[in-house]
């Protein structure tokens, strides 16, 4: 275990940490903060918990937690097994177009049981997901810029069973041929499943637009859905949607089949 004992800064030109093949890794957050300004100041190839043992709720109901924070690109680049318990993860800068900030960019496998992770500049991405496998049991994760995506997804799995997700432009984008299993928990603003991919939701509480951009497939069978606009859900293209539960709340045109 690496616990930290007092905030440290990483600069620039600094190295990542990398933690190798075989090697089994907890970082220890101690209520510090870590503020960072490289790229992918951890690089992931073994096995890594990131823990706060400090950990609390204040008198007045507010999470007291480390914060690890990145000016660059990517707190986490993993491509072997991460868990992350607890702490506070930001992503203070913005990207391109054609070139996304990503707070954590993923293509093994990451667990995440708690935390609170957000990324607060235009073209920037919570979650980065390509071939990998993410697990989001609880957390919140948000972004407040447009242009943005909270969770994306190109050919991995992505498995939400909970958490808060909010966004100012796409929650949830599944932009390739990969599968996403929305199990439970509140989701804020448009699911979007833009290629050849597959979102199945059983449960949870969506407040936003599913739009099937093209040819994939949304499959509810539970939740609870609300959307203030026209619209709720829109098939474009030769995509599926296949609905066998759920309670929708409808402000104008329910289904709109493009």
């Amino acid at each position: 275990t690496i616990k930290i004992i007092h905030d440290a800064s990483i600069s620039r030109d600094d190295d990542s940490v990398i933690i190798p093949e075989n090697k089994n890794i907890t970082i220890d957050l101690n209520g510090y903060n870590i503020v960072s300004s490289n790229e992918d100041t951890i690089i992931n190839d073994g096995e890594l918990k990131i823990i706060d043992s400090t950990s609390h709720v204040d008198s007045e109901g507010n999470i007291i937690e480390g914060i690890f924070i990145n000016s660059t690109n990517s707190i986490l680049k993993n491509n072997g097994k991460a868990t992350i318990e607890n702490g506070i993860y930001k992503l203070t800068l913005g990207g391109k177009t054609n070139e996304k900030c990503k707070l954590i960019n993923n293509t093994g496998e990451l667990i995440i049981n708690n935390g609170t992770f957000n990324t607060n500049g235009k073209y920037s991405i919570v979650i980065f997901n390509t071939i990998g496998t993410v697990t989001i049991n609880n957390g919140t994760f948000e972004n407040s810029e447009t242009y943005s995506d909270c969770i994306y997804n190109e050919t991995g799995t992505i498995n939400i069973n909970g958490g808060k997700i909010k966004s100012a432009d796409y929650a949830i984008n599944n932009n390739g041929n990969g599968i996403i299993n929305i199990k439970n928990g509140s989701i804020e603003n448009k699911i979007y499943n833009n290629s050849q991919g597959i979102i199945n939701i059983s449960d949870g509480v969506i407040n936003g637009q599913l739009e099937n951009h093209s040819n994939g497939t949304i499959n509810i069978s539970g939740g609870q859905y609300k959307y203030n606009n026209n619209r709720q859900i829109v098939n474009n293209k030769s995509g599926d949607i296949n609905i066998t539960g759920g309670k929708f709340d409808v402000n104008g045109t329910f289904i709109y089949n493009n």
